[in-house]
């Protein structure tokens, strides 16, 4: 019963998932347009409840997708964030921005991200058809399913 209710939120979080941002940044003193994904979930009112799981990693761009990499590097998951939560350009520091403007953490920090992940297995947006659209290739997973709970660890 409770692997069913936890799948059911998954359904209702992923629907837009397949959202990406593109950011200009400063390279080499030229500016250059990168695009990065950052796949976030559809805006549900009111939220449903998210797995409790905390995961403490360094946020990393890898094949253009915003991963949470393990502090020893040797593997990622993609996170599928908030709707809330937006990547822009913080001085030329990707960083991840709340809805009321504040600077979560940019990429290269040790965060600890709250949530957990979705099941191995085809993803719920091959197998469902109201989420066919899922995030881009780049973004393979294994996916963990973010919770507004971001804190940095080295601020």
């Amino acid at each position: 019963m409770m692997y069913r209710l936890v799948c059911i939120a998954v359904l209702l979080l992923l629907n837009a998932c397949g959202q990406q941002e593109t950011t200009t940044v400063a390279v080499g003193g030229t500016q250059t347009t990168v695009t990065v994904h950052f796949p976030r979930q559809a805006p549900v009112s009111p939220p449903p409840p998210y797995p409790l799981a905390l995961r403490t990693a360094r946020l990393a761009v890898i094949d253009n997708c915003v991963h949470l990499q393990s502090l020893d590097g040797q593997s990622s998951i993609v996170a599928i964030w908030p709707a809330a939560y937006t990547l822009v350009d913080d001085g030329g520091k990707l960083a991840i921005q709340d809805d009321t403007g504040h600077i979560l953490a940019h990429i290269g920090d040790q965060v600890q991200v709250g949530g957990g992940r979705i099941a191995d297995g085809p993803a719920p947006w091959q197998t469902f058809e109201v989420l066919r659209n899922g995030p881009p290739a780049e973004c393979a997973g294994p996916y963990w399913l973010a919770s507004r709970e971001l804190v940095r660890d080295n601020p």
